[in-house]
């Protein structure tokens, strides 16, 4: 549950770095708002919110919701955070933001999974921000819809062919349906395009379990220059070159690897 916060938090964070709404012009307000920022900041969310809460007696701003919204995500209280939302959308029906918000918090709900699906095709009708299309494909996903997630990839993929997480995403689907050839072209793809991390670490698994070394070399190096640090990748790259009898190269990473433990 924590971990599903964290993803919405983050995209909240994502629009936080902003002034206050430009249709807040009353200097009252103005300074409730600068002291609630000030509470965020300094991890004091309970007071914020109790400001934030304030402010909405007085003002109806999407931007002041998702703040809100965003400080209930931070102390972890899941219903005040979809009341929020849901109160807002009452008052600014046509924002993008909280619409896409609370498509969100569906989207994190396998009971409430199916709901998101309009609310993503309506924030994109109105703002063609493809963000809430791989919104969409993400929910298909997780509701095992497979068809429809494919579906709504291929669209964004022929609109942004350089995006690898569109490629990493439909490949992980296309694996779902027992589509190897397509998803392994996929994976590839994700990788060529700017060595995606989690592209490279399916890649690497699929080739470890047929002992393809050549390649399962190739991707755990991908990895590494990714992230120099990853103890599994390191131990499974040691592993490999050894197996292999590659004992020099597969030394320098067991010594990497132990460096990185005893840091630790």
């Amino acid at each position: 549950m924590k971990q599903r916060f964290f993803i919405i938090l983050a995209f909240l964070m994502l629009t936080s770095f902003v002034s206050a709404s430009d249709d807040v012009d009353d200097p009252q307000i103005e300074a409730l708002y600068l002291r609630a920022s000030l509470m965020d900041y300094e991890g004091n969310f309970q007071d914020a919110i109790d400001i934030y809460e304030d402010i909405l007696q007085e003002i109806d701003d999407e931007y002041v919701y998702s703040k809100l919204a965003e400080d209930y995500a931070r102390i972890n209280d899941a219903q005040s955070m979809k009341l929020t939302v849901e109160r807002g959308l009452r008052k600014n029906p046509d924002s993008v933001k909280l619409i896409g918000l609370l498509a969100d918090l569906y989207r994190m709900n396998q009971d409430t999974i199916t709901k998101s699906y309009d609310l993503y095709n309506k924030a994109y009708n109105i703002s063609k921000d493809p963000i809430y299309l791989y919104g969409l494909a993400l929910a298909y996903s997780a509701a095992q819809d497979y068809n429809n997630a494919i579906n709504v990839y291929d669209k964004l993929i022929a609109a942004d062919n350089r995006n690898s997480d569109y490629y990493m995403n439909r490949g992980r689907v296309y694996a779902q349906l027992g589509l190897e050839k397509e998803s392994l072209e996929d994976l590839k793809a994700a990788v060529a395009i700017d060595g995606n991390f989690y592209a490279a670490s399916r890649l690497a698994d699929y080739y470890l379990k047929l002992k393809d070394i050549d390649n399962s070399v190739k991707y755990l190096k991908l990895i590494l220059e990714k992230s120099p640090d990853n103890a599994l990748a390191l131990f499974r790259l040691a592993e490999v070159l050894k197996n292999s009898g590659n004992l020099h190269d597969a030394a320098q990473y067991y010594n990497k690897l132990a460096s990185e433990i005893k840091g630790n």
